[in-house]
């Protein structure tokens, strides 16, 4: 079986992202227990009311506190270390057929190697840059375009609320 030296470097790339998505779990998970305790201490600094439910409080922390950027950047970076291979694989596989750079026209060729393909290299990074910037231009529009509402306008509401 062939294994070059790189498979073992792409399989662990997926170790940081792996350990990101672990820690923003357990941001989500434990939002509660970070709204309860907030509760606590501005109910007793007098900056929100007791009139409003702790439950409710809590609820509507969690709602705007958790990491949901950070999750849809996580799952982001997860498809593009998914796809990002197939997708060099086939313009390698397509330049290859099209023999545009390849044979004699651009090679760069030292004591009989072959050190690769100069254009198609930089087309490849290009590539590469384009759809990380796409994949994140489109999670930042959906965050901010479904942007959950803010810690402050969530207080304001359930003052009014429960005055």
């Amino acid at each position: 079986m062939f294994v070059d030296n790189f498979t073992p470097i792409y399989y662990l790339m997926f170790a940081p992202i792996a350990a990101w998505a672990a820690v923003l779990a357990w941001r989500w998970v434990n939002t509660p227990n970070l709204g309860q305790q907030v509760y606590d201490s501005n109910v007793e600094k007098g900056l929100i009311s007791d009139k409003i439910p702790r439950d409710e409080f809590v609820r509507s922390f969690a709602n705007a506190e958790r990491p949901r950027l950070g999750i849809y950047q996580c799952g982001a970076a997860l498809f593009a270390l998914i796809v990002l291979p197939m997708i060099v694989s086939a313009f390698y596989g397509m330049t290859q057929r099209m023999n545009n750079w390849g044979e004699d026209n651009i090679q760069l060729t030292v004591r009989q190697e072959n050190l690769g393909n100069i254009l198609g290299d930089f087309l490849t990074i290009l590539i590469i840059m384009a759809v990380n910037v796409v994949l994140l231009a489109a999670v930042t529009f959906f965050y901010y375009r479904n942007r959950p509402p803010t810690l402050r306008s969530e207080i304001r509401r359930l003052e009014e609320q429960y005055k």
